[in-house]
């Protein structure tokens, strides 16, 4: 039996500071894999650079922003979304 996880297509799209890195990027992702993971192969495909500005950024699909317990578990158009400061 194999224990081999299935791969999902995941496009991430960026904005504010990430924007340096351009306007997005697609994954390939461990089925069931969390918000944590996905920033972390995030931070592999566009540099150690950007880990502490991941550090301090969330996920977002569509809805919501995505807390600890999501997992991927379809493809997915997310957006990671840098801290913000303003008034």
């Amino acid at each position: 039996m194999s224990t081999t996880k299935e791969h999902i297509a995941v496009y991430i799209e960026f904005f504010g500071a990430f924007r340096e890195y351009g306007t997005g990027v697609e994954l390939s992702l461990e089925s069931g894999c969390r918000a944590e993971q996905v920033k972390l192969a995030l931070e592999s495909t566009i540099g150690s650079g950007a880990a502490n500005l991941l550090t301090h950024s969330v996920l977002a699909d569509e809805e919501q922003i995505l807390g600890p317990d999501w997992q991927l578990d379809k493809p997915a158009h997310l957006a990671i979304l840098p801290p913000v400061s303003g008034g």
